[in-house]
């Protein structure tokens, strides 16, 4: 559903990651004090927290994609390799869409940006010393929204995984049949602050199933 406006103390409530969650409150603060420019590198700061929060969740689950990236961040902030690091940071955007699936090409699109405007923010020699980079109100609003509705608020598992394992779940032949029962185990699946595409899936999906009695395999390749 859209939302046209959402409250900044609410933006701060929809974060799951707790460290990310600091980051954000930080940022509002922030915002709420005219200093944008340190308002969006807060933001940034929150995505990079929670997208380690979620590697290390998928970890749990058994991700060996997940497993090998941690293993890889964590060599390099052990051996302090900045350059390195600040590769690893930009390429978070791209992580986040493949191979984890936890965001859409258009929403990578809007963390890349943010990524490109905490830079300019973070680092005033890669603007102008004539024209230093002015981050507005507007822009410092618009990323905090970003961030946390493509990324902070969702659970880890979003693309193909999400798919299989709600199917998974569903054919189960412990899920519940009765309907206010079914509603609260979809309320604490990845269903829960999904994209719109997933939910789609699942609607096609769930149709499917209806006229075919059975979750047929197409449904891995949607």
């Amino acid at each position: 559903m859209y939302e046209a406006f959402i409250d900044l103390d609410e933006l701060i409530v929809r974060c799951r990651d707790k460290q990310a969650r600091k980051f954000i409150k930080e940022a509002v603060a922030c915002y709420r004090a005219g200093a944008y420019r340190s308002c969006i590198v807060a933001i940034w700061n929150a995505v990079v927290f929670d997208f380690l929060h979620k590697l290390r969740e998928l970890e749990l689950l058994g991700d060996k994609e997940a497993s090998n990236l941690l293993e890889q961040f964590e060599k390099l902030s052990s051996e302090k390799k900045v350059k390195e690091l600040w590769q690893f940071e930009s390429d978070i955007p791209k992580k986040a869409l493949k191979p984890f699936e936890l965001i859409s090409t258009v929403e990578m699109s809007d963390i890349e940006r943010l990524f490109e405007d905490r830079s300019r923010c973070a680092h005033p020699s890669m603007t102008s010393l004539e024209e230093p980079f002015e981050a507005t109100a507007e822009l410092a609003r618009y990323h905090l929204r970003s961030a946390i509705t493509h990324l902070l608020e969702r659970p880890p598992v979003q693309g193909r995984a999400a798919r299989e394992r709600i199917f998974q779940d569903i054919k189960s032949e412990y899920f519940p049949t009765n309907p206010e029962l079914a509603i609260t185990y979809f309320q604490k699946s990845p269903l829960a602050r999904a994209r719109l595409a997933l939910i789609k899936d699942i609607i096609i999906g769930l149709t499917i199933s209806l006229l075919t009695e059975e979750l047929p395999d197409m449904i891995k390749h949607l």
